[in-house]
């Protein structure tokens, strides 16, 4: 079962090249915690590429 209260990575993807495409997102499929979220929430670019990037060094300490 998909925990309600996170997002995956494929999500943030989909979600994203939507924007960037200037198309609707198809929230659809995200778990309804997901979806309020989304549409409560508008990011920048700049917001979003912080966040991988923030994500990115976190796994490389990790991994590191």
């Amino acid at each position: 079962m998909r925990n309600i209260n996170y997002f995956t990575i494929n999500d943030v993807r989909e979600i994203n090249q939507s924007r960037i495409d200037k198309k609707s997102s198809h929230v659809a499929n995200l778990t309804p915690t997901s979806q309020r979220f989304i549409r409560e929430t508008r990011f920048t670019t700049q917001d979003i590429n912080q966040a991988f990037a923030a994500a990115i060094k976190s796994i490389e300490r990790e991994i590191g």
